[in-house]
């Protein structure tokens, strides 16, 4: 699954640069039977087997044909309207928190993989219904898509910390969302989730909502000013919600054009990330510094680069999709649609679909060969007159290739 896959990559990035080549051969089922080792660490080892030793991991039971990946649909169900939480905003009275239900028209699958977008509108506005092109796409897909509201900022504010308390309420809310659905598939399972394939995500504010609840937690590193305000608003679960006993584990944090008030947020212990982001975005940041928000006031922002060079010098697996010399703002999902928006989807959906869908290895594996350059590490393995090849980089995304048929026959 997405660990597995993490943990082989890891593997990967330690393997001592002397270690140039490792043979094995079996003729029957596994234990694989090792008949040269080339003066190696026992890490290349280690990896030898995650791949020989299969299978590593199973197909989640949805999966077949192209769910997850490509439209298996073109009819969508939508229910308007369920409750998932209730808090109060800066200003007002209690808020019932909504969210719009978005799955394949008829879909019979027993569990399905979840995805929850959030809205932009720089925290000032913005309603779920403002990502329904998004929810409706990945639906079609084959996912269980929940569009959510959120308490919105005051728009009177004039300070930065209102804007940052804002947001931390917003994670909060997010937080109960995704609570929302471990409860229902521990009971009643209505809805037919699956809470150990959980992926958030969002557009602008809607991405720094995901990016807050998926990659900021207790064991970060955080100033005195944020603490005090996470203090203020129920601590690290928040407080939009009673059911604080629910998991709020996500596989995958998918940001179209986020950022974080710290890119060191960002740890290997997070899930994976994804990020779509035009360079030279004029509202949310593409690199790190100061960001001038809606309100005139400005903020320290680390956007979407910066995020992805964290994740990658920390090991964690992410993929950035930059929109270059592009001055728009999310212009994949509005002015440049046309353009890019069925790419950054194919991309989103190829990240979920590696760690819902992965495959399984062969089990009876007649050779198998890893080749290392430095962190990078190449690995050969053939069953019959089929071989199948897999890369691994240090901090950058596991490339498995097709199987082919070897025209010698060997």
């Amino acid at each position: 699954m997405g660990e597995n896959r993490r943990h082989r990559k890891a593997a990967a990035g330690i393997l001592p640069k002397a270690c140039v080549a490792i043979s094995a051969r079996t003729s029957a089922l596994l234990p694989i039977a090792i008949e040269k080792l080339l003066k190696c660490h026992v890490a290349v080892l280690a990896i030898l087997f995650l791949f020989a030793a299969g299978p590593v991991s199973a197909q989640h039971i949805s999966c077949g044909g192209d769910r997850y990946l490509n439209e298996i649909t073109t009819n969508v169900t939508i229910v308007n309207g369920i409750q998932y939480g209730l808090a109060t905003p800066q200003t007002g009275g209690p808020q019932n928190l909504l969210f719009d239900l978005y799955e394949p028209a008829g879909d019979t699958a027993q569990k399905r993989a979840l995805i929850i977008l959030a809205p932009g509108g720089g925290f000032l506005s913005g309603t779920r219904a403002d990502i329904a092109d998004q929810a409706s796409a990945f639906a079609k897909r084959g996912y269980l898509v929940a569009a959510i509201d959120y308490r919105l900022t005051d728009p009177a504010y004039t300070d930065t910390l209102t804007f940052f308390d804002g947001a931390v309420k917003a994670r909060s809310d997010m937080l109960a969302a995704i609570r929302f659905f471990a409860e229902d598939a521990a009971g009643p399972d209505l809805y037919r989730a699956d809470s150990n394939f959980v992926f958030i995500g969002g557009t602008s504010a809607g991405a720094t909502i995901a990016l807050l609840a998926g990659m900021w937690g207790a064991n970060d590193t955080t100033p005195a000013y944020l603490e005090t305000l996470i203090a203020n608003n129920g601590g690290w679960q928040g407080e939009s919600s009673t059911n604080l006993q629910h998991s709020e584990a996500v596989r995958g944090v998918l940001s179209y054009s986020g950022s974080l008030a710290r890119a060191s947020f960002v740890d290997a212990a997070d899930p994976v990330l994804f990020s779509a982001h035009d360079d030279m975005d004029p509202i949310v940041r593409y690199d790190s510094g100061l960001q001038v928000l809606l309100s005139g006031l400005e903020v320290y922002l680390e956007g979407s680069l910066s995020l992805h060079n964290q994740a990658v010098s920390v090991g964690l697996e992410s993929q950035l999709f930059p929109i270059s010399e592009s001055t728009g703002h999310v212009s994949f999902f509005n002015d440049n649609a046309a353009l890019y928006e069925l790419p950054v989807l194919n991309q989103s959906s190829q990240v979920m679909y590696n760690i819902v869908c992965d495959t399984e290895l062969p089990i009876k594996i007649e050779s198998a060969s890893i080749l290392v350059d430095g962190p990078n590490a190449t690995v050969r393995w053939a069953v019959g007159r089929e071989s199948q090849i897999s890369h691994f980089e240090k901090g950058g995304p596991l490339k498995p290739q097709k199987r082919k048929k070897d025209p010698k026959g060997s």
